[in-house]
Parts: structure tokens; C-alpha cells; sequence
């Protein structure tokens, strides 16, 4: 994407590895756009999967201008166009409305999900006096959370735990409660999320490209490093492949 007078804008990047990656395992993706890389502080924007071995997968990548709506939309448009169409089925990202408002648009049929981590680490930071004064609320709801398996089941053992603690006149809770939809685990049942209730997929990516990239370096660097990686995770699919597929198991036995 480039403005009128031909200075690059936004740039997305995806290979052959990216495209048969997203052709098997693209019903689920993971989107999150938490850091810059690069010389002209563009934030990174990793589409990344799981494979069959559990492993995180490249399915491209982005370097954006900025992080509004319309160039949201300018991403997904190329990332289908890239992919022949194909829109994932499962999306988790962070809470940003700009991404949400983009994936409404260009994704409307892809379950979205927040990332549940950040929902609790947050919670917990924005209400530490609250909680000290309430021993016992925090790892209340979280149980609620965790240990919920239908929605009637976390509504009501959400409901307790604020009853318990006098905790209802809590706004940050009673915001969370009210878009429980997109983030508590008993929502999502139905919905295939292959071992992921984060984005935890998409920061160990970005880390992965901090390793491999420097502040300073230029997008043609960044697109060469992005190859290099691309190549290692050919090189641990390889081995994965030959543990489950062409190794013969080792047999023992304590009877004769």
C-alpha cells in the first residue's frame, strides 16, 4: 500500500511455506499487533496459526502504518486476496476496536476471541487495593472462569463470588462480565481454538523476529529474516515429522 506520490504506506508478506500453512491449518488465527520493528517504527502484525504437531505456524506477516481501521481493512483484504479467499473460521486477538471494527468487516463469519491472559493481568493491576481489601475476590472469579463448562454454569458462579464479596459496584468486573461472550473459555466450546486461550502464539513470534531483527534494520532486512525463520520452522516441522511418522516406537514389556 503506498501514497500518491509512491512512498511505501503498509506491507504485507507471505511465501509459499505461508500459503500451503494457511490451505491445512487456517480455520484457526492468531492476530495481535503489540510491537514495532523496525527503523520507521512500524507496528508488526504476524498472522499465525497451529499446525498437526502443535506448533506455531507463519501464515505472513505485516509491517503497518498505522494501526486504524481502514488500513486493518487494507490488511485482510490482501491477506484473502493472498490466500484465494479463504477466511479463517477462529480469530483471537487483543481488545483494540480498530482491529475488531476491521475484522467485522472483512471477517464477519470468524469467531473472535480476547485474549485471556492480558483480560486477568489487566484486572488485577487496575484493582490491586480492591482486591487487598477483598481477600479471595480474584482467585473467586478466576475459578468462576476456569472452572466453567457451560455459560449458565460461569453466570452463576460469577454471580456468587460478587454476592460473597460485596464486589458488584466494581466497574472494571461488571464491564468484563458484560463482554464475558468474548473471552470466558465456556463460550468458546464449540469453537475450535487448538491450545490457545492467548495470544501467547503471536508474542513468542514477535520475540522470535526480535532475535532476528534489529531496531535499525530496513523492511528488506526484515523480510530476509522473516525467510530465515521460515526455514527453521521447516527444519523443527522436519523433525516433529520424522518423531511421529518415520520413527519406529520403542516396545518394552515386565512380561516375558
Amino acid at each position: 500500500q503506498t501514497e500518491g506520490d509512491g512512498t511505501v504506506r503498509s506491507v504485507f508478506w507471505t511465501d509459499a511455506v505461508g500459503r500451503s500453512n494457511y490451505k491445512v491449518y487456517g480455520d484457526y488465527m492468531s492476530f495481535d499487533t503489540t510491537f514495532s520493528t523496525n527503523v520507521y517504527d512500524m507496528p508488526f502484525a504476524p498472522f499465525v496459526g497451529v499446525d498437526n504437531h502443535g506448533k506455531t505456524i507463519l501464515f505472513g506477516c505485516a509491517l503497518l502504518r498505522d494501526q486504524t481501521i481502514e488500513t486493518f481493512e487494507w490488511l485482510f483484504d490482501t491477506f484473502i486476496a493472498a490466500h484465494n479467499g479463504k477466511t479463517p473460521g477462529a480469530i483471537i486477538t487483543d481488545q483494540d476496536q480498530s482491529i475488531g471494527n476491521a475484522l467485522d468487516s472483512k471477517f464477519p463469519m470468524a469467531v473472535r476471541r480476547f485474549c485471556f491472559w492480558h483480560i486477568m493481568k489487566v484486572l488485577k493491576q487496575k484493582n490491586i487495593s480492591y482486591f487487598k481489601a477483598r481477600k479471595g475476590l480474584y482467585k473467586g472469579l478466576k475459578l468462576a472462569v476456569r472452572n466453567s463448562f457451560t455459560p449458565q454454569e460461569f453466570e452463576d458462579k460469577w454471580k456468587q463470588v460478587l454476592m460473597e464479596f460485596n464486589a458488584h459496584d466494581n466497574n472494571r468486573i461488571n464491564y468484563l462480565y458484560n463482554i464475558r461472550s468474548y473471552w470466558v473459555p465456556a463460550y468458546f466450546m464449540e469453537s475450535f481454538y487448538p491450545f490457545s486461550s492467548t495470544t501467547g502464539r503471536s508474542e513468542s513470534t514477535n520475540a522470535m523476529f526480535k532475535g532476528y531483527v534489529a531496531h535499525k534494520d530496513t523492511i528488506g532486512n526484515f523480510f530476509g529474516a522473516y525467510e530465515s525463520i521460515q526455514e527453521k520452522n521447516l527444519s523443527t516441522l522436519d523433525r516433529c515429522r520424522y518423531t511421529s511418522e518415520l520413527k519406529y516406537p520403542s516396545q518394552w514389556s515386565y512380561n516375558g
